[in-house]
């Protein structure tokens, strides 16, 4: 056997040993410093090799995932995902309310919030990959959570089928329905034509129900670019909602821009009804998640200026700083 042939099967001896001790680190040990070096030194090689696990997470709920995957890597090593988000979620009143998760994934946020908002209140879970909606299940199963109701279907402006884009490898939380997202570079290449995967679209207005919208405390939308086609059909229900609801969306000016508006188009939908925008803290690189894993108290900032990179926004009537 040749010694590149040995160096790789000594790797892939050594990976499935070090990975828990790894994830043990990381999400347990108190010092910093030492958390920066593993990551650096030992996570930075392993943690996109795959590695199946089921874990209790940080929030209390149980997530079935692989590490070959960014979402469920960051959720086996940290125990948590977004935890800005997550935390700021979870300090939000719920108990008895709705919660509508648009990209649900597989499931992170949905989980969380049917977490929140109790047997008396309701998650609806909207994802249009067929791979991560069937995560999006077995999670919810593993919990036996019986307050979400989970849509594959992808949210968009009219009724109809749209061509799935696959998401980068090892990271398929940047699947989208929308060309000019791949061609960014945030998601992968549209799949081959002879494996093309059409999903059925369709208006949130006619995905959720009276009672849903009326009872909603926080709608959620990720949906990797096409947040235009799926808010516009909503601003004519923005009287139904609440007073007091939240949205929550991830923004990247750069898709606006070349689908031909802009990001301050997109923010007037919302700013013509009420709502004012705020920035809510969010990155994905190892040290937010060290320094941040464990937060609990989430400062929002309002938005003043443009939207100039990929941003995290909450949209609220009701004053938040």
């Amino acid at each position: 056997m040749s010694q590149g042939a040995l160096e790789k099967k000594f790797k892939s001896l050594i990976t499935p040993v070090l990975i828990p001790p790894t994830m043990a680190v990381m999400r347990y040990g108190a010092n910093s410093s030492l958390k920066r070096l593993v990551w650096k030194m030992i996570c930075n090689r392993i943690r996109s090799r795959e590695h199946p696990f089921t874990i209790r997470t940080q929030p209390g709920f149980l997530f079935a995932g692989n590490t070959d995957d960014l979402i469920s890597s960051y959720v086996y090593y940290f125990g948590v995902w977004e935890p800005t988000i997550t935390a700021w979620i979870s300090s939000l009143p719920l108990a008895g309310r709705t919660v509508i998760d648009v990209g649900a994934h597989m499931g992170w946020h949905s989980l969380l919030a049917a977490q929140r908002v109790g047997p008396q209140g309701r998650v609806v879970s909207i994802e249009a990959s067929p791979g991560c909606f069937a995560g999006l299940r077995r999670n919810v199963a593993l919990n036996n959570y019986q307050n979400i109701r989970s849509i594959n279907t992808a949210a968009w402006s009219t009724f109809g089928t749209l061509r799935l884009f696959e998401g980068k490898e090892g990271n398929t939380a940047t699947t989208t329905v929308v060309p000019e997202f791949a061609q960014l570079g945030y998601g992968g290449v549209a799949v081959k034509q002879e494996g093309v995967v059409e999903v059925p679209a369709a208006p949130l207005s006619a995905l959720l129900s009276e009672e849903e919208i009326s009872k909603a405390a926080l709608v959620k939308i990720d949906v990797e670019g096409a947040e235009f086609p799926v808010v516009e059909t909503l601003v004519p229900l923005f009287p139904k909602f609440p007073e007091d609801v939240r949205f929550i969306i991830e923004l990247t000016p750069e898709v606006f821009e070349k689908s031909g508006t802009t990001p301050e188009n997109f923010l007037r939908l919302f700013t013509n009804a009420g709502f004012r925008p705020y920035v809510i803290p969010n990155e994905y690189g190892s040290d937010f998640y060290i320094d941040n894993h464990k937060v609990s108290v989430v400062k929002l900032t309002e938005l003043k200026g443009k939207l100039t990179r990929q941003m995290d926004i909450v949209f609220s009537r009701v004053p938040l700083s």
